[in-house]
């Protein structure tokens, strides 16, 4: 459940900085930019060992 909460926020986050809030450079980045950007914090979330 934690993995997936730090994920939903992440790409929340994104979805609101590039779509609502219109943030420059995310508003008009390429969909390959983005995925290169937050694939490693992702991947990272999806793998690390959560401590306790």
């Amino acid at each position: 459940m934690t993995r997936a909460a730090l994920v939903a926020s992440h790409m929340l986050g994104l979805a609101l900085g590039r779509y609502i809030l219109k943030l420059e450079p995310l508003a008009t980045m390429s969909p390959g930019t983005i995925t290169s950007l937050f694939a490693p914090t992702i991947q990272h979330y999806l793998s690390f060992e959560i401590p306790g």
